[in-house]
């Protein structure tokens, strides 16, 4: 873990002030999320989309665009408010060629591990799934909206209140799991058990994705291609 939080060239000095904007966007997060789901599953406004359209993998990409805008749009505000730039949340212009190749690099570990724990004789893909618009909704409004709000600005502005890096890495992982606790609860019946067991991989999924961002030099790209190649491929 000690070489996960390790400083890069470019590491963002943080106060106070950044530490309760992050506290406050972890509130906005969990706002959006539920509005969210309740556009989604309670009103049904996708199924009611999607009847307009031919195909169901685009439809969800253009549905979810305006949802992705209003989960990130606060934090653009706050970067100019404290006129930060986008590199402090993982946006780097240099050697984008290595970012992208640390991206793909490192999902590899994730791939050999989903084989190992989803084993089965012979690999099956559902080619339903296999569509330009499936991966990038995966990549622009799952993976790409996380990375920034979980990677590029809270883990680095809670440190502003959380100096301990371990511990802040820790709450910023458990709050990342805790995020997918409606949508799972919409498509399944757990017991409370079951459902604060779910976001334990997702706690491990934030800490090493983490290490990625670290590894392509505070790279949100990294981080977005490992994850959203990893979501892509698990709905196959």
């Amino acid at each position: 873990m000690k070489n996960i939080l390790n400083k890069c060239d470019y590491e963002l000095n943080v106060s106070k002030i950044d530490g309760f904007l992050a506290v406050f966007m972890i509130g906005y997060v969990f706002f959006s999320t539920a509005i969210g789901r309740y556009i989604v599953f309670d009103l049904a406004l996708w199924d009611k989309f999607a009847s307009y359209f031919n195909n169901r993998l685009f439809a969800r990409f253009l549905f979810h665009i305006p949802l992705s805008l209003f989960q990130i749009f606060p934090i653009f505000i706050i970067l100019k408010y404290r006129k930060q730039s986008l590199k402090s949340i993982g946006f780097n212009k240099v050697q984008i060629l290595k970012q992208i190749s640390i991206g793909i690099i490192l999902y590899i570990p994730l791939y050999l591990l989903s084989l190992i724990l989803n084993w089965v004789p012979g690999i099956n893909f559902n080619l339903d799934s296999m569509s330009i618009w499936s991966f990038l909704y995966m990549l622009i409004e799952i993976a790409l909206v996380e990375e920034i709000i979980f990677r590029g600005f809270l883990q680095q502005r809670l440190k502003g209140l959380i100096k301990n890096k371990y511990v802040n890495l820790l709450i910023v992982a458990f709050i990342f799991g805790s995020i997918h606790i409606p949508f799972i609860l919409a498509q399944s019946n757990l017991t409370f058990v079951q459902v604060f067991i779910s976001i334990i991989p997702k706690m491990i999924m934030h800490i090493y994705f983490v290490g990625i961002y670290k590894a392509g030099n505070n790279s949100v790209l990294s981080a977005t291609i490992a994850h959203g190649v990893n979501n892509f491929i698990a709905t196959l």
